[in-house]
């Protein structure tokens, strides 16, 4: 499961991210009409593994109750491990969604989140590498990056998209702000991007594209002024809700898919590719 914050749908593409297209659009599933379950992290990755909206969250919060995926995962004796950018521990997300596997998160690598990324990416590979030495158990592993979700991203390697700096003081009514905004949101999906490359490489390298699931997503999306609103978690548009959704599983091809689908749907989804035959209208609302 690869996520960063804040991609939003339209960021899918040749241009914006090549490594992450190139490893997946020839062999992937592309659900163009996919949606968060909130325009804010905590709540998008609720619905994400609990296949709820999440106004369900304090009822689960209070009773508990992990999510079925990571019961399924922990029955067939999964290696799991989640590797995130910035802390879990935000609202108590960690109490909630994480609260049955929080012995195998590694969070918040590095204070400053490029950094985080860049440390994450490659504790992945060092994951995928050893496993791939020891299949005693199968893998679930999670990698979310924070780059993307920057006010202030900055890197030298990475600022093709110019002028991007924004400035201490940020003004989204104003074009040419806007304009620096959005190119340093460009130039952190191209740092993004390269990262997702780095993974997709040893993917192919050791053949986990053969047998393994892999989902490329986002908890939500992100406005650019089109609505009156700059980032997201201020308005349920589009562009705040929006989220590629990108899926290769064993046997998969390239297909493009428009019908309406939304992160309710996921937990449903990986179930059903692990083989489990729970009928998850029981625990979710999505369907595979």
């Amino acid at each position: 499961l690869l996520m960063s914050d804040a991609l939003r749908q339209d960021v899918y593409s040749p241009k914006l991210m090549p490594n992450s297209f190139k490893a997946l659009n020839h062999r992937s599933l592309n659900f163009e009409n996919h949606f968060s379950g909130s325009n804010g992290t905590t709540q998008a990755l609720f619905s994400i593994l609990y296949g709820l909206p999440p106004n369900y969250m304090t009822f689960f919060s209070k009773a508990k109750a992990s999510p079925v995926i990571f019961e399924a995962l922990l029955s067939y004796q999964y290696q799991i491990n989640i590797l995130s950018s910035k802390s879990l521990g935000w609202m108590g997300t960690d109490q909630v969604v994480f609260s049955t596997v929080k012995q195998y998160i590694e969070d918040e690598l590095d204070y400053n989140s490029v950094k985080s990324d860049q440390m994450v990416t490659t504790r992945a590979i060092d994951i995928l590498e050893n496993h791939q030495n020891n299949q005693e158990k199968p893998l679930f592993l999670m990698v979310f990056y924070d780059s993307t979700h920057l006010p202030h991203f900055s890197h030298p390697a990475f600022n093709k998209y110019q002028p991007s700096d924004t400035g201490l003081i940020f003004d989204p009514r104003k074009e040419d702000h806007r304009e620096r905004g959005y190119n340093e949101y460009r130039n952190a999906i191209d740092y993004v991007d390269s990262l997702f490359g780095e993974v997709f490489q040893q993917l192919d390298k050791y053949n986990y594209f053969d047998n393994s699931v892999i989902i490329l997503t986002s908890d939500h999306g992100s406005e650019k002024y089109e609505h009156g609103h700059w980032g997201h978690a201020s308005a349920f548009t589009n562009e705040q809700l929006k989220v590629p959704f990108i899926l290769s599983h064993p046997g998969s091809q390239k297909q493009k898919i428009s019908i309406l689908t939304s992160h309710l749907d996921i937990t449903a989804t990986l179930l059903d590719l692990i083989g489990d035959n729970y009928d998850t209208k029981h625990h979710t609302a999505g369907q595979s």
